[in-house]
């Protein structure tokens, strides 16, 4: 019976997890940024609806009741009744500006479809969609090269820039606790990994064209350039928690993580066109790095009414390489991997989640009660560097901070109640070290549904 109840499990999850690869497929692109132009776009930390809520944090959390992607050492002791589904998806409106100009932004983004079930003690299994990166922009820059004797005109270099795409992370993960028959603490221990496959394309074009008294001019000559790769990899994290016991009331949980970097192998492709009729088409393999990623988290929790969580997560892009076009002393267009084009990242995050209905032991609590409130806060150095002039200086990219507050809405106000929507609001901002460079401001809304009901349950009939 219990290898009929596994294979039944198993089944289930591959039919769901074929929907949640189409669904991720065609999803729509994520924020609205200048800045996915450079790197390989905005990096996607991969948390789900009840992060989200808490600043992200999720490294030293864990539950038997909901899935915790940033650790997969979380997923050890997952309900053994329940197969746990959640979906999420958020909405953005920035605002960027620079100097006395700026833009408003809209965007929709389907944000991951994952799942868990236990499959036996002491061993969970977690399989999902989420995005990895994410590349959506189109903006132009004006800047004067010349003079034009004939019109009696400054000549001006007007460049258009726009790029679409980014990649999807599918994974499968397991927790397991394999010490749990031992009887000294390490029988909490909990170790995991997540392996993924990352695929999606990217695209980076690019119009040059010159003006004269604002309108284009056909006497100089203009340039088309488009720089696009197809990416298929894999990644594979690493994850470890252990919960100390203080007391009968009290458990300080810690959790570290570990991500594996290497190089993607991909092909990426340069092709440029003039109206002069030339035409350059030049590829390179092995083009895109992943770094290698280390965190650290410790969450500690009051009974299971209040948690307080903190993390730490380092990302060594400064070993990273990226594709660069550039004109040798000869004029011949060339396209290299290089370094030099990112630097390390620090990513810090605090969350706390607040249950009131453990003060009424869960049996008269009201719906209120029942919900679960989150606040959190965050911030992230950048990774990339970043050019804002025709002198091809690099500059630091723009630091991110912002603040969340979120709750989770139990579907109904039954006690045995299991599924949960999670709704949280985020305020972001990218705030660029050179003042010449673009601001960033967002105001998000993520929504997330968790499905969590007693599929495996047997029940009796009398």
């Amino acid at each position: 019976m219990h290898a009929i109840m596994t294979f039944q499990k198993l089944n289930l999850c591959l039919l769901a997890l074929f929907f949640c690869a189409l669904g991720a497929s065609a999803q729509s692109s994520g924020t609205y940024s200048t800045y996915s132009r450079f790197g390989i776009g905005l990096v996607n930390d991969g948390v789900t609806g009840f992060n989200r809520g808490m600043g992200g944090v999720g490294i030293a959390l864990h539950s038997s009741n909901r899935i915790n992607t940033l650790n997969p050492a979380s997923y050890s002791t997952l309900d053994s009744l329940s197969m746990i589904f959640d979906v999420g998806a958020s909405f953005s409106f920035g605002r960027q500006s620079q100097g006395n100009s700026s833009v408003s932004t809209r965007s929709a983004t389907f944000e991951y479809a994952v799942m868990a079930f236990r499959m036996k003690p002491g061993l969970g299994i977690s399989l999902g969609v989420v995005p990895y990166t994410t590349i959506q922009y189109n903006f132009k820059h004006t800047s004067p090269v010349g003079w034009d004797d004939m019109s009696e005109s400054e000549i001006k270099n007007q460049q258009t820039f726009s790029g679409d795409g980014g990649t999807h992370r599918a994974y499968v993960g397991v927790g397991w606790q394999p010490f749990r028959k031992m009887k000294n603490p390490l029988r909490l221990l909990s170790i995991g990994t997540n392996v993924s496959i990352i695929w999606g394309t990217y695209d980076h074009g690019m119009i040059q064209s010159f003006t004269l008294n604002g309108a284009e001019s056909g006497a100089y000559s203009a340039m088309l350039q488009d720089q696009s790769s197809k990416v298929l990899t894999y990644k594979i994290d690493l994850g470890m928690q252990l919960p100390i016991v203080l007391n009968n009331r009290n458990l300080l949980r810690t959790g570290f993580i570990a991500g594996l970097g290497h190089n993607v192998g991909s092909e990426s492709t340069l092709a440029r066109w003039t109206s002069l009729g030339d035409t350059t088409k030049v590829s390179i393999d092995n083009a895109v790095d992943i770094p290698y990623t280390f965190g650290g988290g410790v969450t500690w929790e009051n009974k299971g009414m209040i948690s307080v969580s903190a993390d730490y997560r380092f990302e060594k892009w400064g070993d990273c390489r990226i594709p660069v076009a550039y004109t040798n002393d000869n004029g011949k267009l060339m396209y290299e991997a290089r370094k030099g084009y990112y630097t390390n990242r620090h990513r810090m995050n605090i969350g706390a989640e607040f249950f009131p209905a453990v003060l009424n032991r869960g049996h008269n609590a009201t719906y209120l009660e029942r919900c679960r409130y989150r606040l959190g806060a965050f911030y992230s150095s950048p990774y990339m560097k970043v050019t804002y002039d025709n002198t091809g200086t690099l500059n630091d990219g723009p630091c991110e901070y912002g603040v969340t507050a979120g709750v989770g809405l139990p579907i109904t106000n039954r006690i045995n109640n299991r599924s949960v929507l999670n709704v949280a609001f985020e305020w972001l901002r990218r705030q660029p070290s050179n003042k010449n460079l673009i601001t960033e401001n967002y105001f998000m809304l993520h929504v997330g549904l968790s499905f969590n009901e007693r599929w495996f349950m047997k029940y009796k009939i009398e």
